[in-house]
């Protein structure tokens, strides 16, 4: 079965949540003997591991919002003769031209609603401008897939304000690596994108707390446009020689920090780091949102009310001096992961929905 998969970004240029996604969606269908086709806007190879990679010129309608807009032959590419057309976020520019391709050329077409509505919501221009899109572009993207796939409950809510029928729960899933030693390297990581979104403010406010009690080190991984921000706060709050922004990092790096995390921290609406973080077994001290829970379990971690500076602080020093309910905590994320989020059982129930419209 030839799946095309449309993003905006991919990897190895972008490795951020939907990214990764895609990538390891297509890698295992790939493994289950079926032929995942990205097109994207990011500068990547036609080959990614494996993976059959079609890359477009693009511009930003909004310069400061990752929200490319692609050429003209990216939508009759699209019209073409393929057996499924599934976009990834429904405020992408890429899965609305997606939508009208597939209305074109005849082709099913599946929606993976993985936006929830937040990112860059600090900002006047899109409190104003995503309601209207909402009731435009963004909803005629919702309403004309033949299946919606809502990963999440605030997803789901989302997309049930457009449709009833055809909307279909299936949660993220990782691709677990084999178990290997880990190495304590002595620092509380954060790894992810420098949005208000996923809170990195509350971790940098926490660290002159944490500080009071133990000498450790923080590292913050990851571009956005909080990052000079940070720093200035980081040095503002005196703690910038114990604070290492270390910027965006290729997913090898970051899984390799990761590994080597004492603690690792989700403070807002954590990415897919969480999942991977959980995974390793690592100790979590996360935001109270439905999105993290579910992404790791109940029991899984030292939840945090979001903004909760000094609660934040206070779970981070017991991760750090308990040893044992880190331990106990990082097998059971890692228990749960395995159990629930296993990206073939994922694959699998994807494949369904692909021959159920195919049939």
């Amino acid at each position: 079965m030839r799946i095309i998969h449309v993003t905006p970004y991919f990897v190895p240029e972008v490795c951020a949540g939907v990214e990764i996604h895609v990538y390891e969606l297509c890698k295992q269908l790939l493994r289950m003997g079926h032929e995942p086709v990205v097109y994207t806007c990011s500068d990547v190879p036609g080959e990614v591991d494996g993976i059959e990679v079609y890359s477009f010129p693009s511009f930003r309608p909004i310069p400061t919002i990752p929200n490319p807009c692609p050429s003209p032959r990216f939508f009759s590419q699209l019209s073409k003769e393929n057996d499924v057309i599934h976009a990834h976020g429904q405020e992408y520019i890429t899965s609305f031209i997606a939508a009208l391709a597939s209305r074109r050329g005849g082709v099913p077409f599946i929606l993976t609603a993985h936006n929830v509505g937040r990112s860059f919501q600090e900002r006047w221009y899109v409190r104003i401008l995503r309601p209207l899109l909402y009731h435009s572009f963004f909803g005629y993207t919702i309403r004309s897939a033949d299946i919606v796939v809502a990963p999440t409950e605030e997803a789901f809510d989302i997309v049930s304000r457009f449709r009833h029928e055809g909307i279909a729960m299936i949660p993220h899933g990782i691709s677990c690596l084999p178990e290997v030693e880990d190495e304590d390297g002595g620092y509380v990581l954060y790894l992810g994108r420098l949005l208000p979104v996923k809170g990195p403010e509350t971790f940098v406010r926490s660290i002159p707390l944490i500080l009071s009690q133990f000498k450790v080190r923080f590292i913050v991984a990851g571009g956005g446009p909080q990052l000079d921000y940070l720093k200035k706060l980081a040095k503002d709050l005196g703690v910038l020689d114990y604070v290492e922004f270390i910027g965006p990092v290729p997913r090898e790096e970051g899984m390799e920090l990761l590994r080597r995390a004492s603690v690792f921290v989700a403070p807002g609406n954590a990415g897919y780091s969480l999942l991977e973080a959980a995974c390793m077994g690592k100790p979590i001290v996360s935001a109270n949102q439905k999105w993290n829970i579910s992404c790791i379990g109940p029991n899984s971690a030292i939840y945090v009310e979001t903004g909760d500076v000094r609660g934040f602080a206070e779970a981070v020093a017991k991760l750090l001096s308990d040893k044992e309910l880190a331990r106990r905590l990082g097998e059971e994320a890692k228990r749960y992961v395995r159990a629930f989020r296993d990206l073939r059982k994922v694959a699998e129930t994807y494949l369904s929905l692909y021959e159920s419209l195919l049939r």
